[in-house]
Parts: C-alpha cells; sequence; structure tokens
C-alpha cells in the first residue's frame, strides 16, 4: 500500500468515542425528583388537534432535497475548527477527504450515471433487496490525486465485485485496461451465486420460458450447471 496518504498509524484517534471499559456517571443512579409520576409530563398526551399541527409543520421537511449549493454551504460551515467534535486536526488526510463533501458529491454523481447498478454484475437495490454500492477509481485514489473528483474516473460497482477487482489486481496501479478485463470475465465458479439471483428473478417473470431456456447460449461446465440448479 503507498504511503502518505494512506499511512494511518501515525494518526490516533478514538474511533468509539469512550474507551473500553468506562463506566458513564449516571449508571445506577436515579433522579427521583423527575422521573416516574414526578415527571412533568408524566401522564399527558398531545390532543389530535396539537398532532395535526405538528404533522403539518412537518410535511415541508418531508422528501426534502437539499441542492448542491446549499449543501457545500452547510460543509463548509461545519468543517474543521467549526465543527463541534473539532479535536486540533487529528483525523488522517484519507479519512478527510472521503468523508468531505467534494467526495460524496462525486460518488454520487457517478451512481447517478450508471442508474445506480453494478457494472459488473448489474445487480440493483430492490424492493426488500439492498445492494450496497462502492464508487471505483478507475485510476488509483491515491496516485492520480488530479483526477480524484473526475466523473470519468469513477464507475459504479457493488461490494462484492470491488472486493473482486482489488483481490485479482491489487490496490496499486490500476488502470483502465484491468476495468476492461475485468468487466469482460467469463462468470466463474466464484460468481455462481450471482447467476443464481438472476436465474431466480428470470423464473419470477410472466413470459418466463423455464430453467433450460435460460441455460442456453450461456457459456456453463456442467459443473457450474448443477452447481446452480442446486441453489435455485
Amino acid at each position: 500500500m503507498p504511503t502518505g496518504i494512506y499511512d494511518r498509524k501515525k494518526a490516533k484517534y478514538n474511533k468509539g468515542g469512550f474507551k473500553k471499559g468506562h463506566i458513564p456517571w449516571s449508571k445506577g443512579k436515579k433522579r427521583p425528583e423527575f422521573s416516574g409520576e414526578n415527571h412533568y409530563l408524566f401522564g399527558k398526551h398531545h390532543s389530535e388537534t396539537t398532532k395535526k399541527k405538528i404533522g403539518e409543520a412537518n410535511k415541508k421537511y418531508k422528501g426534502r432535497i437539499r441542492s448542491k449549493e446549499t449543501r457545500i454551504k452547510i460543509s463548509k460551515a461545519r468543517i474543521g475548527s467549526k465543527c463541534h467534535s473539532w479535536r486540533g486536526g487529528i483525523t488522517p488526510k484519507n479519512r478527510k477527504i472521503r468523508n468531505g463533501i467534494e467526495f460524496r458529491l462525486w460518488r454520487e454523481a457517478v451512481f447517478a450515471r450508471d442508474n445506480w447498478i453494478c457494472q459488473k454484475c448489474k445487480t440493483k437495490s430492490k424492493s426488500g433487496k439492498r445492494v450496497c454500492l462502492h464508487p471505483h477509481h478507475i485510476l488509483n485514489f491515491a496516485q492520480y490525486p488530479e483526477l480524484r473528483f473526475a466523473i470519468d474516473n469513477g464507475i459504479t460497482l457493488c461490494k462484492k465485485c470491488h472486493m473482486e477487482f482489488h483481490k485479482k489486481y491489487g490496490k496499486e496501479n490500476n488502470n483502465q485496461e484491468q476495468l476492461e478485463e475485468f468487466l469482460k470475465m467469463r462468470k466463474t465458479s466464484n460468481d455462481i451465486y450471482w447467476q443464481v439471483d438472476y436465474l431466480r428473478e428470470y423464473l419470477k417473470k410472466k413470459d418466463s420460458k423455464g430453467i433450460e431456456f435460460w441455460f442456453k447460449g450461456k457459456d456453463f461446465n456442467e459443473t457450474d450447471k448443477q452447481r446452480i440448479l442446486k441453489l435455485v
């Protein structure tokens, strides 16, 4: 792994907020003057009129999508020493960039261009099924800082495909040729579970012509075919 931006060992920060074994000040203590029947809201409920007023007031926030300009303004207003959790700038540079507004906007732009579909296995989140998508940098994040937020330098992959790519090609010196080869790779035994999902979706369709028809024209050996049939 390249040094510099990926060097996380130098930065020491507490991810969890509290150290292991920390005992909260309120453990085992009670405040009887404010608890139970002594609480000023005990036994009280909103009237139907008040509930309707609260509902009407909250409607303006439902489904609201902030503009890109607004999101950038909010991000700048809370960055660095302006943030309530600022601790002197100990966050690693790599983490700071990946959590920044520029990276999030680039990520969303890549997903939107690819219609939120993994470009390797063609899976997409549906009702009842969630697919974790990753934005993959075609040319490395660390080695090409000038292309970190270039939309043309990104592609949508699901988590599983993203891990498979870096398992095969590593995390250094990645390029367009590797990506094209990866996208064209024939389905192997490692991809059986994806094929099972495809077949299940196909069989649910009204115009489905059956399992044997689905296998026609697909380059599967007999072993893989039997594995798919067992898993469907």
